[in-house]
């Protein structure tokens, strides 16, 4: 019959052995002997089910190794964790650098194993090291040389794949920018709904006129960050199919795509579509932030007045 699998890893492949007793074994039954010693040898445990020297309450933690990847210049451009086993290892490198958080949602994002891949980087010298940490004060380390060829399709000189990256970095800088605005955005609106609670639950909230006053300025400011959200992008859970062109993500994003399409230098379109992006990013950091340092500011000062206090500055 015919043969398919999928295709091998695109990127630099690190192939390392490790040792010890305190990583998994790749063969089942010889991992099970390994974690049934473990447990023999484990510390006694307390009352509370933890072990008398501190232990982590039996759970077992998936032993990683942390890639860290520098360019030419020294620069660390990507790091990431992988599982380790004993035995032979090998990771891949997809030769693209750390790229973003993403935009806040309704479920919690896990960057434990470090940041979402971002952009291809260009042909060229790279060091990637390994660091097997094996306790708080001991650690394994190695570093290997690593040299990039292009795409044996492309035609494009290496200038011209430079100055590419190099745009694609800047917009990744203007992503990252309205990525810290959407977040103060949303932390705000999530302090002012605490501040609300808290105001719900007090004696005297139907009655005492101050704190109907700052029921009504925290509605009017909760509709204000909504608005301002909506400069940046469509908020979560948005019924209904919504117009996304005129969003500041979105046209960052379109620039985005214009110069990541190809390994050449960024043409006059693309050049066009993040001059518009770069103008409309600025237009809606100014309306954050006169936001923040005017109405938001003055509502925080009469929440501190009034005895509340639970406002954080939220990141301005």
């Amino acid at each position: 019959g015919e043969f398919r699998a999928d295709n091998e890893p695109y990127g630099v492949a690190v192939t390392f052995i490790a040792s010890g007793d305190d990583l998994p074994h790749p063969d089942k039954d010889t991992e099970r002997a390994r974690k049934i010693r473990l447990r023999a040898n484990a510390p006694a445990k307390g009352d509370n089910g933890e072990a008398e020297n501190g232990g982590d309450n039996g759970k077992d933690e998936e032993p990683k190794i942390t890639i860290t990847v520098t360019d030419a210049s020294g620069e660390k451009i990507r790091t990431f964790k992988r599982p380790v086993h004993q035995g032979i290892n090998r990771i891949v490198w997809d030769m693209h650098g750390d790229g973003l958080r993403a935009m806040p949602g309704p479920e919690p994002q896990d960057y434990e194993d470090g940041l979402p891949a971002g952009i291809e980087v260009p042909p060229g010298e790279y060091q990637v090291t390994l660091v097997l940490k094996r306790d708080e004060d001991n650690s394994d380390e190695a570093t290997a040389s690593a040299t990039t060829m292009a795409d044996p399709r492309t035609s494009y000189p290496l200038a011209e794949m430079v100055s590419s990256y190099k745009t694609q970095l800047e917009i990744q800088a203007m992503q990252e920018q309205a990525l810290i605005a959407v977040e103060k955005i949303v932390r705000a609106r999530s302090d002012i709904a605490t501040v609300k609670t808290l105001i719900d639950k007090r004696d005297d909230a139907k009655d005492n006129d101050d704190l109907k006053a700052l029921i009504k300025s925290a509605s009017e400011a909760t509709k204000a960050l909504d608005e301002l959200e909506k400069l940046f992008r469509v908020p979560p859970k948005t019924k209904g199919i919504i117009y996304r062109d005129i969003r500041i993500a979105n046209q960052i994003g379109r620039a985005q795509g214009y110069v990541g399409s190809s390994y050449g230098a960024p043409s006059p379109a693309a050049h066009s579509y993040i001059n518009n992006a770069r103008t409309a990013l600025d237009e809606g950091l100014v309306a954050v932030n006169e936001f923040f340092s005017g109405d938001l500011a003055k509502f925080r000062a009469a929440v501190e007045a009034a005895g509340i206090g639970l406002l954080s500055s939220a990141g301005s």
